[in-house]
């Protein structure tokens, strides 16, 4: 045995004799772990990388759980920490409760990400931060979400704006459904019919032209009244 072998013996017996003596087992991040020839990390444990996603998610569902509780400053951070966060992501599964922890903060900084978001490559993201304009009352909550019925290129986009719209009793979210009303697809139609009818009050069935008299500002007349059937699917 060379004088080198004996050497690197004499240091593995030193280190275990360290180990023993100080009475724990080698930590998986310590540097004892990393000498020890017996000890093996487990190669596919992900939680030796970091956090895991649950735990992230976890962590970033809190902190939208703990937004009305902040201070202002408090809550300006962390919705601007977010926003960054979520411009470097590159998990889908992070991306998503990302967009839905910033409809918590109501702030400027959170504003400009949700907004981005309705840009977003992914008609999934932008889905999410649709819903996520849904949960402010505000007059640019409105507006995020009538451009978006009006403009974006997937329909089930389209669909999540026209059924948040539905929960704005205000001019500009019935003006907004005019939009989907005078759409091809039969589908944006009824779901506008819907979102009209949770926004004014009112009931006149799937006559699209009584609607159109709404959206207008008209008081409609002379209208189809909801069929038996279209009433059971209502209030079932």
């Amino acid at each position: 045995m060379d004088g080198g072998s004996v050497k690197r013996l004499a240091l593995i017996a030193l280190l275990a004799s360290v180990a023993a003596i100080a009475g724990c087992a080698p930590s998986k991040s310590g540097l004892l772990a990393r000498w020890n020839p017996f000890y093996n990390e487990d190669p596919y444990d992900p939680r030796q990388y970091g956090p895991t996603i649950d735990e992230r998610v976890e962590e970033i569902r809190e902190l939208a759980r703990r937004a009305p509780r902040m201070s202002p400053d408090e809550r300006d951070q962390v919705s601007q920490d977010l926003g960054r966060r979520l411009q470097a992501e590159t998990s889908m599964a992070i991306k998503l409760e990302l967009v839905r922890a910033l409809g918590a903060f109501e702030t400027p900084m959170a504003d400009t990400a949700l907004r981005m978001a309705l840009s977003d490559p992914d008609p999934e993201i932008r889905r999410t931060a649709v819903k996520a304009w849904g949960r402010r009352q505000s007059p640019q909550a409105i507006q995020m979400l009538s451009q978006t019925l009006s403009s974006d290129t997937d329909l089930d986009v389209r669909m999540a704006a026209a059924a948040e719209l539905g929960n704005f009793k205000d001019r500009a979210a019935v003006e907004a459904l005019g939009v989907a009303l005078e759409d091809s697809d039969p589908a944006l139609q009824l779901r506008a019919i819907e979102s009209l009818r949770l926004a004014t009050g009112r009931d006149y069935g799937a006559d699209v032209a009584a609607w159109r008299q709404v959206v207008q500002g008209g008081e409609p007349t002379n209208f189809e009244r909801p069929s038996i059937v279209e009433r059971w699917f209502k209030w079932r």
